[in-house]
């Protein structure tokens, strides 16, 4: 099973090299509304949704449940990059601008 497990988690590492950067972003520059939605979308609605789609809808069995979990950051990696590359932070005024 090994085997296998490593074929499909492999799709995810270079998720999590954008996603940890541009995380970190996003959580640094106090959004953390985005945040929130990026990382329930990761979580819970694409890891399971997901899983469930190549698992049990594919019928890929266990290699799918893996492939689901490991394609999961791609949901939180690419709406962060594209946050962060149209530049939309860079007018978002902080709390104490406001003050």
């Amino acid at each position: 099973m090994s085997e296998t497990f490593i074929r499909a988690i492999l799709w995810m590492f270079p998720a999590f090299a954008v996603m940890r950067g541009s995380g970190a972003f996003i959580q640094g520059i106090g959004h953390s509304k985005l945040c929130m939605v990026l990382a329930l979308l990761d979580g819970v609605v694409l890891r399971i949704g997901l899983s469930w789609l190549f698992g049990i809808g594919l019928g890929l069995g266990f290699y799918g449940f893996v492939l689901g979990y490991a394609l999961a950051p791609y949901g939180y990696a690419i709406p962060s990059m594209i946050y962060f590359l149209s530049g939309k932070w860079k007018k978002r005024t902080s709390l104490a601008d406001k003050l």
